[in-house]
């Protein structure tokens, strides 16, 4: 299909400042600071953040959605939400601050007291910029989004790199977090015209109350299902194992989430705005996913392949223990891309009670499939386990919001094979290449080579949905 022209400037926008922000991410953030830093340090930040990501998607009330969703969206609407989310980003930072010595016994970690301390500061910052953002996205205007993210990777990046130079440690870290909340507050204010008023209107945020609460429900679902291993990781097996677990799956998850986050960002709004024309969504949704299997599977295949190098070269020996977890992660990666779009469906159409419903039912499958990980005893067992539940899930996961629109699922799954089907293909063929003798470097050279020369032509020949979707994500055609 054509899609219109401000979802292809969109898209390239994002694009372009993604891939930049991924690049520069990756080399600093992800190379660089595993290099400078111990395991210990991601360790002990990730089980912060596991509570801090709690309590804030806890104070959203889901009203940033519900701002983009909402039909007859006015500027009390706005402040309200902004004042709202004020006072309850003071509160909740006032609460987590206070918590920190019961946080850091928890945890057996004293360490974990002016970490926690320090991140309570999120909760002032962060809610500084949510309107402006909702605001910003519901009328596209995702040339200054993307300034602002790019703005923000390059500053709270470097500042880290050099703390982690000067020898400052997991503070580094801490730094860096608190700049990516920070940072878009004073950029999103100075490129987005609302300001809010000192009228608070109570009947305003009631309007919007249902739908973002079911939102919030989902999220924090949602949230617990993926950071519930993070949290008992940290508490039975300690900072190090943690480190190694957290590392492993946002390695994996970098190129996915920001696959999917570029194409959801301007794919959602595109959605809610012709929600009650089912034939459109259709065409917007298959192709999309589509488009995110063309780009993620071939990514994830590769990972898969030659993690056994890669990780090493990157990051040094004291990374070796997040290889085979890679691997595990790679497989739920792919199932992840697919199935966390279906909430698009869900939040487009304002069915926000069925989605909490089906993540209360995903969440007690992944919580069931973590705590048999952490009975059978390592956190590779956790990976395992989990990625496990996400195929079990992904099936009923497609189905149910299918329906919303009238889309027969097999829609979706006829679209996504065939780029599964290359990237396994190239990295059964790429594989080979273990059993030569070429060293680290050489091998991963070798392996990159040989995925490449295998899952180029047979995307060229092949030509998967995936591929044509892409072009008319980027190139505007009028109809």
């Amino acid at each position: 299909m054509a899609f219109e022209k401000n979802v292809v400037e969109g898209m390239r926008w994002f694009a372009a400042a993604k891939a930049f922000s991924q690049v520069f991410e990756f080399i600093v953030a992800t190379i660089a600071l595993m290099n400078l830093l111990d395991p210990k340090d991601f360790g002990r930040l990730a089980m912060i953040t596991v509570i801090i990501g709690f309590v804030l998607l806890l104070a959203k009330l889901g009203l940033m959605p519900a701002l983009v969703q909402k039909k007859d969206l006015q500027p009390r609407h706005l402040t309200a939400v902004f004042w709202t989310h004020i006072s309850l980003g003071l509160f909740f930072g006032t609460i987590v601050y206070l918590s920190a010595p019961l946080i850091a016994a928890f945890y057996n970690d004293p360490l974990l007291i002016p970490i926690t301390q320090a991140c309570s500061l999120l909760f002032i910052a962060e809610p500084l910029s949510r309107v402006q953002n909702a605001w910003l996205t519901r009328e596209m205007e995702f040339r200054k989004i993307s300034i602002s993210d790019v703005i923000t990777t390059v500053v709270s990046n470097s500042v880290a790199l050099a703390l982690a130079l000067l020898d400052f440690g997991v503070w580094a870290i801490v730094v860096k977090l608190l700049l990516e909340y920070s940072v878009p507050v004073v950029v999103l204010w100075s490129m987005s015209s609302f300001r809010p008023t000192f009228d608070w209107d109570k009947e305003a945020l009631k309007e919007l109350l249902p739908y973002g609460v079911s939102i919030t429900g989902f999220s924090l679902l949602e949230y617990f299902s993926r950071q519930f291993d993070d949290f008992l990781i940290g508490k039975f097996f300690g900072s190090s194992h943690l480190g190694h677990y957290a590392r492993a799956y946002s390695f994996m998850m970098m190129p996915v989430k920001q696959i999917s986050l570029v194409i959801g960002r301007v794919m959602w709004p595109a959605m809610a705005k012709n929600q009650h024309d089912h034939e459109k969504l259709q065409a917007i949704y298959v192709d999309s996913n589509a488009a995110i299997a063309a780009l993620s599977f071939p990514i994830l295949g590769f990972l898969f392949v030659s993690s056994d190098f890669l990780v090493v070269v990157l990051f040094g020996e004291n990374w070796a223990a997040m290889v085979p977890m890679v691997k595990v992660f790679c497989v739920s990666g792919a199932v992840l891309s697919i199935s966390k779009t279906v909430n698009w469906i869900y939040q487009a159409t304002g069915h926000t009670r069925m989605m909490f419903l089906y993540g209360l039912a995903s969440t007690l499958v992944s919580a069931l499939a973590i705590v048999i990980g952490i009975w059978w005893g390592s956190a590779l067992h956790v990976a395992e386990c989990y990625t496990i539940a996400t195929l079990i899930i992904i099936v009923p996961a497609m189905w149910i919001p299918s329906r919303l629109i009238s889309l027969d699922p097999r829609r979706i799954f006829s679209a996504i094979f065939a780029p599964a089907l290359l990237a396994i293909v190239a990295a059964f063929g790429a594989s080979q290449v273990v059993r030569l003798d070429l060293g680290r470097v050489g091998s991963l050279a070798a392996i990159g080579l040989i995925y490449v020369l295998i899952y180029i032509p047979l995307l060229m020949a092949f030509k998967p949905q995936g591929l044509v979707a892409l072009k008319a994500m980027f190139i505007h055609k009028r109809e």
